[in-house]
Parts: structure tokens; sequence; C-alpha cells
């Protein structure tokens, strides 16, 4: 897999500028710029999450849960831009994917600031898996990558 170009802060921003664009685009208001730098404390893989008010959306706006991810994961971070927006309901509690010029990432943000990773030269299979477990209110997926947390 190619190395990032971009820094990890700046990718990571880019990442929550799409997030937020997508909400505000499917609430009909402008996108808003965010920033975000860096940060290096691990992710505890005991907390609770949960899919209470759950919502899926891609850069073609929100999709219904799949029953198969793989496919859905596969379509949408295909091209270099792709990205996927888990949201499971509670305030700041989200996973997301993106593809950033054919690099993949993965990050989750659990309740705060404070517990917002990534991770880098992530497959497919493995967003598809950490996707759907987190739409499942599961979280096996964190002890398999290696995180850094995004200070923002």
């Amino acid at each position: 897999m190619t190395p990032l170009t971009t820094p990890p802060a700046r990718v990571a921003s880019q990442m929550r500028d799409t997030r937020r664009m997508s909400e505000r685009k499917a609430d009909g208001l402008p996108a808003t710029p965010a920033a975000s730098a860096r940060g290096t404390s691990a992710p505890c893989e005991n907390d609770e999450i949960g899919p209470n008010g759950l919502t899926i959306r891609t850069p073609d706006g929100t999709v219904a849960e799949p029953e198969r991810w793989l496919p859905l994961v596969h379509r949408t971070l295909l091209s270099a831009g792709g990205f996927l927006v888990v949201d499971s309901g509670p305030p700041n509690t989200y996973a997301q994917a993106l593809n950033h010029e054919g690099s993949l990432i993965l990050e989750y943000r659990d309740g705060s600031r404070e517990r917002h990773f990534q991770a880098r030269e992530v497959t497919l299979e493995e967003i598809a898996t950490a996707l759907s477990q987190w739409a499942r209110g599961e979280r096996e997926f964190v002890g398999r990558h290696d995180w850094h947390r995004l200070a923002l």
C-alpha cells in the first residue's frame, strides 16, 4: 500500500470535514470546515458502544444497514475520496472509513475528543468487519489494529 503523502492530522481533518459535510448536506445546510492534530494515547478495548439510532452515511447520502458489509465498503471506498460513516446514536459515537489517495483509513470516536482514534493501512475486509461490528455495538476490531489518538 502506498504511504500517505498527507500528514495524519490533515487526513483526520479531511475525514471530519467529509463527515460534517455529509451530515449538513443531509440536513440541507452548507458545509463547514474543521481542524485537528494527532495525539498518541492508546484506546481502551472494554468500553461499551451501542447501535442506538444507527445512521450510515456515504458520499451519496444516508443508506440502510446492509445485510453484507463488504460489497458496500468495496463500492463506497473504491475511489479516492470515498467514505463511510457509521453513527451509532449517542453523541460523539461513530466509526468511519476513508479512501485517501488510495490509502484506506479507519477511525472511531467513542464519546469524546479524547476517545478519537485512527488506524491506517487497513484492508477493505478489515473495514467491513469493523463497521459491521460497530453497528452491532461490538468492538473486537479495536484489538486488531494499531491506533493513534487524534487530539482535536
